[in-house]
C-alpha cells in the first residue's frame, strides 16, 4: 500500500466555510491499493454499478408481440435491438477475410475439395462459437467501445490496452492486404 501526502487548498475539495477561510492549507493523504491479479479477475465478474434501465429480465409477452428485454428503449443509453440473425451476420461478416478468396486456391490444390470442405467446416464451427460467445457478452454487458474493453474488464487493464493496440496494428496491415486481394480477385 502506497501513501502520498499532497498539500492542496481547502476549497479545492469543498465549498468555502461560512467565515470565508479560502487560503487554509490542509494535508490530504491518498491511498492507492493495487489488488492482486486473481482478485481483479474475481472482481471483474461482479455486476457493474447499477444504471438506469439496465435490467435484462424478459417481460411476459404474448405471441406476436415484440420482446423488449425489460429495458425502456427511450431512456437507456445503449439499445438492445439486435436479433440473433443480426449477431450471426455480424460475426460471419467479421470472420470472412481475404483467405476465403485468395488462400483457397493453394489449399484446394494441395488437399483437394473434400479436405477443403472439411477444413472450412471445422474452422467455421470454432469461429461460430467464439463469435456467438462475444455476441452474448455484448448483449449482457453492453459497452460503448470495441471488444478489447472486455479484456480490460475481465482480465486486466494492461491486457485490454495491449489488445487494443494489437487490433489497431492488425487493421493497419490487413486493410492494404484486403485491397490487394480485391484487386487480384477482380
Amino acid at each position: 500500500m502506497a501513501a502520498t501526502s499532497v498539500e492542496m487548498p481547502y476549497d479545492y475539495y469543498s465549498n468555502p466555510s461560512a467565515d470565508g477561510n479560502r487560503g487554509e492549507i490542509v494535508t490530504a493523504v491518498f491511498t492507492k491499493e493495487r489488488s492482486s491479479l486473481l482478485q481483479r479477475m474475481i472482481d471483474s465478474f461482479k455486476p457493474a454499478e447499477a444504471t438506469q434501465n439496465n435490467s435484462i429480465e424478459l417481460k411476459a409477452t404474448s405471441p406476436g408481440e415484440e420482446r423488449d428485454n425489460g429495458v425502456d428503449k427511450d431512456d437507456s443509453k445503449l439499445h438492445r435491438t439486435l436479433k440473433n440473425r443480426h449477431l450471426q451476420m455480424i460475426a460471419i461478416g467479421g470472420s470472412i477475410g481475404t483467405g476465403l478468396f485468395v488462400g483457397s486456391g493453394g489449399a484446394l490444390a494441395s488437399g483437394g475439395p473434400a479436405a477443403l470442405v472439411l477444413d472450412f467446416a471445422i474452422i467455421g464451427f470454432m469461429l461460430f462459437n467464439v463469435c456467438m460467445a462475444l455476441a452474448e457478452l455484448a448483449v449482457v454487458f453492453p459497452i460503448s467501445g470495441s471488444f478489447y474493453v472486455y479484456s480490460s474488464r475481465f482480465l486486466d487493464p494492461a491486457w485490454g490496452f495491449a489488445m487494443g493496440w494489437n487490433y489497431a496494428f492488425n487493421w493497419l496491415i490487413v486493410m492494404p492486404l484486403e485491397l490487394t486481394a480485391a484487386g487480384l480477385v477482380i
